[in-house]
């Protein structure tokens, strides 16, 4: 986790007083309980970063500074009503995630009347950090975030809770979520359960890819007990890491001393196509030699007509119904919650019984079929009368 630099102690500092003015109970024209030259010593900072802290509350409107006599507890209004306005912040609409997300948000704010504003940083954490600086806190209910940038995380969101601005957080499976409100489907709950579809078809050799930037280390754990729960081969050889842009190469896999799975589990939809394409070109049938499951959703585009990707669905339409109610009540500081959404299961066509599966059970009818006794017909012999016709 990247750590706050000299430039932005000031957002720490803001969050301080913050929480010493919610701590102490100070109502409004009491003067702060602490002084620049306390804070500059215990943050240990120059008079600049205080200065800043300062400037920050009194535009969000929770201290008053007056000339002379110090700084003191604004006065805060008995109800705070939001505009029917929302910021939605995310990387880009290409993120097959991130696109249903948002498509489902627009049409549920729609129908509540409630305007989103959409920003897209690009994986540049400069421009997310001037967004959000200009950002005004009496002009929304609030902000939807995914994760866009590991090392700007904390200090972006930092920079929310100094503006005491409210905010979600949307599937972050890599940073530290202990101090937001958190809605994600449940990742680990997902590779669990399409362990357990692929064991029930009789796979026993299970793979999993991942890319090797924004990796999914948790779900990999819950993947490897998940072998391990069902005494399936769970150590390097069952994960295979490719870089993001770069070609998939399936060697680790299929080399001679690799895992060689008859099936495998990706965590990208658009990571699945690639795979089964992959696969074909190593001459690998789907599913009759290589079952491929994905986790994250079926494809908003299917790369043909005729692929039906198994996959494990995340409930986005109370993903986002909850996103939703949680700002319109005014989610507060000591309110963190974790909002964790169970998946449901969708069987394509891209995964089946495992060849060997399929060799056990025909080799099991054959043997069944060997071993049925046709009983011998019994031949009894009765006496015919004959007709005879007397003219």
């Amino acid at each position: 986790m990247a750590r706050l630099g000299r430039s932005s102690k000031y957002l720490l500092i803001s969050d301080y007083i913050r929480v010493l003015i919610r701590r102490e109970q100070l109502q409004a024209g009491m003067p702060l309980p602490v002084s620049e030259a306390e804070l500059c010593e215990k943050f240990n900072c120059s008079r600049g970063p205080v200065l800043q802290a300062m400037d920050l509350l009194t535009r969000a409107g929770e201290v008053v500074r007056k000339r002379g006599s110090g700084t003191f507890v604004a006065k805060r209004a008995k109800s705070k009503t939001f505009p029917m306005s929302l910021v939605a912040i995310a990387t880009n609409v290409c993120d097959v995630q991130h696109a249903r997300f948002l498509n489902q948000l627009h049409l549920a704010a729609q129908r509540k009347g409630i305007r989103v504003q959409m920003a897209l940083t690009m994986d540049r954490p400069e421009l997310e950090k001037r967004f959000v600086s200009d950002l005004d806190p009496k002009k929304i209910m609030g902000v939807i975030k995914f994760a866009t940038h590991p090392q700007a995380e904390e200090e972006i969101r930092a920079l929310l809770r100094a503006k005491g601005i409210n905010y979600v957080i949307v599937d972050d499976f890599w940073n530290d979520c202990r101090d937001d409100c958190h809605i994600l489907f449940d990742e680990c709950g997902s590779v669990e359960m399409a362990v357990q579809h692929l064991v029930e078809l009789g796979h026993k050799r299970i793979g999993l890819i991942d890319t090797d930037w924004w990796t999914h280390y948790s779900l990999m754990e819950a993947f490897l007990e998940a072998l391990a729960q069902h005494g399936l081969p769970c150590d390097d050889r069952s994960v295979l890491l490719y870089e993001p842009g770069g070609p998939l190469k399936l060697d680790k896999f299929y080399r001679e001393d690799g895992l060689s799975p008859t099936a495998i589990i990706s965590v990208w939809s658009c990571l699945a196509e690639d795979l089964i394409v992959q696969l074909h070109q190593l001459e690998f049938r789907v599913p009759d030699d290589v079952s491929v499951v994905n986790i994250n959703g079926r494809p908003l585009v299917p790369i043909s007509d005729t692929l039906d990707l198994t996959t494990t669905v995340p409930p986005v339409r109370a993903m986002v119904a909850e996103a939703i109610n949680v700002l319109q009540g005014g989610f507060k500081r000591n309110q963190v919650r974790r909002h964790l959404f169970k998946p449901d299961m969708y069987v394509g066509n891209t995964s089946g019984l495992c060849i060997e599966a399929r060799s056990e059970a025909g080799e099991s009818m054959k043997k069944a079929e060997s071993e049925v006794s046709v009983p011998e017909a019994k031949i009894t012999e009765e006496p015919v009368e004959s007709e005879v016709s007397i003219r």
